[in-house]
This record gives C-alpha cells, structure tokens and sequence, in this order.
C-alpha cells in the first residue's frame, strides 16, 4: 500500500499509532498526492483510520490488559508472527518506530520468553526475529482465527493495482461495518490536526516510540518525578522531554536556591506538608551527590510595631508545621547577623539553607539516566492527549503522562481537557548581586510577607558562594519567558495574558493596585536596593549594580474568581496527572512532592 513493507493487517495495526492518526486529514492525503483519488475514496481513508482507532482500543482495554503488552509490543509480537523468520530492520519499517525503540521492545519480549533472536542464515550481518513457542501459543489463544484472515486479506491486496483499490479492499475485509458500532465502543481519541506555527515549520517525520510514563517538563519537579517513579519500579521505561537544549534553563536554574524550612505555610496546605519534608530530601540528595549547600539560616525581621502581630503568626504556623524555629530579640539578632535590624523581635529559622539551583538539577537528571530513565533536551511536546505526546519529529506512546511543564502547565492541561478554568499568570523576578566579599552577610534576611499576597517581599540572600543578592521583585508581566528586551515574545500570547488583567484586577483576594504601586517601581535598580535597606542599613545602591539572571515566575490564576492560586495545585485527567501550579517553594518541596504525587497516580 504505502510500500513494498506494509501488507495487510500489519498495516491496519500501524495506523491505529497515533502518529499515523494525526495524519488523517494532512499528512495521509500528501502520501496519496500522486494518486488520483475521488472523495469516496478519501472517504474510506478516513474510516479506515478511525476504525483501526477502535480496534486500538478495544485490545489495548481488553486483551492487552490481560497478558500486560504495551501496544507497540503486541504490534511487533503481530509483525513476527505473521511474516517470521523477519529481520529486525523489516520489523522497525513495519511498526514505525527506531531501531533503539525496537532493541528494547525485543529485550522486553525476550524476558519473557516470547520471541527469540538470531543472525541470519543467509547474511551473517543480519538479525532475524522468531517466536517461541510460548509466543506462538500466546497469539493463537490470543487470535485464533486472524492468522488465515490476514493472509487471505494480504493474498487479495497483492492482486490490487492501485493504493485506493487496496483500502477499499482492506476496509471492506477488516473494519465494515465500522467495529465501534458492532461493539458499542466509544471511539478512541485521536491527536489534533498538526500546527506547524508551534512546529517551528520543520516536517513531522512521524516516528514512534513508546514508554511507561512520560514527563513533559525537564525542570526540578519534572525530573524528581521521574526520578520517584523509576526508584519505585526499576525497569519501568520512563521519558523526560524538555524543550530547551540545556537543562535548567527557567525557573529550575534561576531560583534563588534557598532551601525553605516550611513556616510560612497554613498547616492545612500542600506546602506546609510537603517543605519540610523537601528540605531535608533535598538535603539527603545533595549529599548522596557531592551537591554543596551552605548552612546559612534565615531571620525574619520587623520594621515596626504594626508587623509583630504578623511575626507570631508566622511563629505559631511554623510550630503547627513541626519546623524549628526560635523567636528572638534585638540582641539575639546581632549576634546571629550583625548586619540586620528589626523592631524588637525577629524570627530565627535554623534549618533554612542554600544551594546551586542548576547543579541540584544537573544531579538529578544523572541520577534520573542512571536509573534508566531517557531525558530528552531540545524536544518541545508540540500535542498531546491520553496516552500519547507528540513533538516535531516523533510521537511517543505511552501509558500515564505527567505533566510538569512550568510555566506551559496550563496549556498542556488544556490539550487534556484538565485545568480549563485556569490560566498562568506570570511574574518577572529581578535580582542584583553586591560587590560584598564573600560571606559579608552570614544569614538570609527577609521581612514578614504581605499575607493578601503570594510572595515573600524584597530580601536578601546569601549564595552558596557566600555572595550578598538583592530581589525579587515580583513585576506582572505580559508573556512567559519575559527575561530581558523583546526575547520569548508572542503577541497572541501577550494579549491572552493582558485580557486576564481586568479579571484580576477586581479580584477581592488580592491588593492588587497596592502590588502595581509597590512593584512596578522595582524596575529602578536604585529603589530595589532602597527597599532592602530597611532589613539591613548599611545597603546602599552604589554596592548592587550586577545584575542576575532574571527569572518569571509560573503563577497560576483562577480566572472565575480572580485569585491567585497561594499552593500547590495537581489535577488527574485522563491516563495523566497536571502540575499545574508549582510555584514557591517547589524547588525545595520537589522530592517530596513527586513522592506525594506518585502515591496519588498508583492509588
């Protein structure tokens, strides 16, 4: 049909992938071009297609449950079958997909005791595929009377002049009348139609490949997630895709690596359960790889008399979350960090600490391939839905998809139907680092947090070098990757984001013209470094000009009602588990937070 390769059933089983569905209307008709098609006949395409989208279902919720084959391994266990002895390269042709894909569906199959391999007895250089007698009792139980079918259907193609001969043919022998209706099924989802804006114009090339859990997002919490599952089940194939070319390139890399104790959290929230417990993972992880981390602490300090009431608040969520802490006064301050000032009491946070951001990530992806787990830089998800993501050059099928995409969470939940009331809405945080030698300031030093907003105010932090940093602000922003000039700019994108601005600015859960008014002047380098004078006098702005990498933060926005989302936010969909919000302190929380979410997937 579309090559001397694909014969009969076998091609029916490659189109139900879902690469080959995404071609139904496009791709399928380009493969066609030359022939002279009328609309009946592109109407049989089409059916084709869908019908081999039900027959995928059907056996993927049936009988592949019951012996435990992921599609394409039932796919290459049909190929053997029907054609063996087969060369590997015939198989790979066959199911579309890569020879490394195919290596280790083999091994897989092998274990099992399923297929057995050999060099050719014709070419040495060649390596033929067989069942074994187990695998060919497994598919004649399986199928008891598909074997003549497909012959027969293949004898009657051979015969067939013309491609459109061929799949009138072969939908009449296989899928009339349509199978969904003989069996009451509900039809299979199929990907959307190719965009290729969002392709960056290069060609799909329409390989396949196949994985138990796919993460879309190779930042901390993407990476950690993985990282959880493969510890949970050794063996298991799992897929990290990032759309960069270089690990922590966003919010993963340009944090300012502090390690959260976890007080600032209602005892009731995700946060408050989970940072304390990241802390101390993130803790045990740095040191199982050699990752530095500076013991530094953290004080909280006041400024008046107005903000103690807000500092024994912080102090009694802190005891309910079961985080040590100390309340302290003036003197116990100067001796802690001589540089800082507050108004007669401070807190004290011992276990606060801080490390490389993009070193902790680097050590986690090694730890992520060691455990036989892929990470695959440079492959932006361009589609996805239940059991299936495709990016510009593949489509990988697999059975859960997480998703932990950042600041692109919300989009990915979209293509899932998950997450659909709401939107991100990001925040550019700007540091400025001092010309201080190193270990000038001992201690991080924060003021207490607006509790109206999700942020913890300008302070200053000290980095695992020992350097004195100024930040963040917290200035709204119009597009996602808002780092610096125009660069990540999208128009489309700009004005979704503007349109979300007149909802939040009504929102009744937030000061909001107070947050314009205090924020937007944090674009002046000079009235930055002003603000962080009032933690620590002897700031002064001729002292912070370097300017660090600036980062945006992924906020997520409950559009119905205007709120800022203040925790953790995971939504279930189908065959796939959002990440939607996973700001502050997920850096700190992420172990934790992938173990918590992994529960949740297998329960």
């Amino acid at each position: 049909m579309f090559g001397a390769e694909r014969k009969g059933s076998a091609t029916l089983l490659a189109m139900a992938g879902p690469h080959t569905l995404a071609e139904t209307e496009r791709q399928v008709t380009e493969r066609l071009r030359d022939l002279t098609l009328d609309y009946e006949a592109m109407a049989v395409v089409s059916n084709l297609f869908r019908a081999a989208s039900s027959v995928r279902n059907h056996l993927e919720r049936t009988v592949l449950a019951s012996v435990d084959l992921t599609w394409t391994a039932f796919v290459v266990l049909w190929v053997v079958w029907i054609w063996e002895p087969v060369e590997t390269r015939v198989i790979a042709a066959e199911c579309g997909i890569s020879k490394a894909t195919l290596s280790g569906v083999l091994t897989t199959l092998e274990k099992r005791g399923l297929v057995e391999r050999a060099r050719s007895a014709t070419d040495g250089r060649l390596v033929e595929v067989s069942l074994t007698v187990a695998g060919r009792k497994l598919m004649r139980t399986l199928f008891p009377t598909f074997n003549e079918q497909e012959r027969a259907v293949t004898r009657h193609l051979d015969d067939l002049p013309t491609a459109a001969e061929a799949l009138r043919a072969l939908t009449q022998a296989t899928v009339s009348p349509p199978v969904w209706r003989l069996r009451g099924l509900k039809r299979a989802q199929s990907p959307p139609p190719l965009d290729t804006r969002r392709m960056g114009g290069l060609p799909y090339s329409g390989a396949m490949a196949s994985s138990d859990v796919v993460v879309i997002g190779g930042g901390i919490v993407g990476l950690a997630l993985a990282d959880a599952w493969l510890a949970r089940h050794p063996g298991s194939s799992v897929i990290v895709l990032d759309k960069e070319t270089q690990l922590a390139a966003h919010a993963s890399g340009r944090n300012s690596g502090v390690l959260h104790a976890g007080f600032y959290y209602a005892p009731d929230s995700l946060k408050a359960q989970l940072t304390r417990q990241g802390n101390q993972m993130l803790r045990a992880f740095c040191a199982e790889r050699g990752v530095a981390v500076r013991e530094t602490g953290k004080v909280v300090v006041t400024n008046s008399a107005e903000q103690l009431p807000r500092l024994d608040d912080l102090y009694a969520r802190g005891v309910a979350n079961g985080v040590p802490l100390e309340m302290i006064d003036e003197t116990g301050l100067r001796e802690l960090e001589p540089l800082a000032r507050t108004h007669e009491r401070a807190l004290w946070s011992p276990t606060t600490a801080v490390a490389d951001p993009a070193a902790v990530v680097r050590a986690l992806a090694d730890r992520v391939r060691e455990r036989g787990g892929q990470v695959l830089l440079g492959l932006p998800a361009v589609g996805a839905g239940p059991g299936w993501v495709r990016t510009q050059h593949e489509t990988f099928t697999t059975g859960h998809i997480i998703n932990a995409a950042g600041l692109y969470a919300d989009t990915v939940a979209h293509w899932f139907g998950v997450g659909e009331d709401y939107r991100m809405l990001p925040f550019k945080g700007l540091y400025w680092y001092s010309s201080w030698p190193a270990g000038t300031l001992q201690r991080h030093v924060y003021p207490v947090p607006d509790p109206r907003n999700p942020f913890l105010g300008v302070h200053l932090t000290v980095t695992v070098q020992g350097r004195t940093k100024v930040g963040p602000t917290a200035i709204p922003s119009l597009w996602r990757e808002d780092y610096g000039g125009l660069r990540g700019f999208d128009a489309r994108e700009s004005a979704q984001i503007a349109g979300l601005y007149p909802r939040f600015a009504r929102s009744p859960h937030h000061d909001v013209p107070g947050l314009v008014r205090t924020e937007l002047p944090k674009y002046s380098r000079r009235y930055l470094v002003n603000q962080a004078s009032a933690l620590v006098p002897s700031v002064r702005p001729q002292d912070f000009r370097e300017r660090g990498r600036p980062g945006v933060r992924a906020q997520l926005l409950h559009v119905p009602t205007g709120k800022l989302e203040m925790d953790f936010v995971v939504r279930e969909g189908e065959r796939s588990t959002h990440v939607l919000n996973a700001v502050s302190p997920a850096w700190t929380s992420s172990l934790a937070m992938a173990e918590w979410i992994v529960d949740r997937i297998e329960d």
